[in-house]
């Protein structure tokens, strides 16, 4: 009878910590692992250089910068493929990437992203360097726009 009741309990600690481990698992999936280069930025149409601080570089397979437009148009459903302001107006922002050499990378709008909001993706024309170190970005658009938040996601896709 003791053999039972070690078994019962050996299957109950067993038990709590596989479902420790994958709830443990599935936060840290969810974990935004972005850098957050600027809060709050309007950008308009002169070029807006923001520094990376601490600079940066490409470690994992895929780079993008992430922007949190205020006012944008939820996009899914819509069948738009344009980037809208809620009042219909064409968002058109250009990106680049400043590396430690001055060299610039300029970078396209490649889609959406959600998870708790929406990011407009934006991520480099060329593959870029893992020996770079990356140092500001740049931003500008013949429409202004606020942006909430502007980031760096540096990541391996599942």
């Amino acid at each position: 009878m003791k053999w039972l009741t070690n078994f019962a309990v050996s299957l109950l600690a067993v038990t709590v910590v596989g479902v420790l481990g994958y709830v443990g698992l599935i936060i840290y999936i969810n974990l935004d692992k972005s850098q957050i280069i600027a809060n709050n930025v309007a950008v308009g149409a002169e070029w807006l250089e923001l520094d990376i601080e601490p600079p940066t570089s490409a470690k994992a397979r895929e780079q993008s910068i992430l922007l949190d437009i205020d006012g944008i148009q939820d996009p899914w459903g819509s069948g738009a493929s344009d980037l809208l302001l809620k009042d219909g107006t064409v968002l058109l922002p250009e990106i680049e990437l400043l590396d430690n050499d001055g060299n610039l990378i300029p970078f396209k709008r490649s889609g959406l992203s959600r998870k708790d909001k929406v990011f407009v993706v934006f991520r480099p024309k060329k593959e870029l360097s893992p020996e770079s170190r990356f140092v500001k970005v740049r931003i500008r658009s013949d429409v202004a726009f606020q942006s909430r938040s502007i980031r760096w996601r540096d990541y391996n896709p599942k």
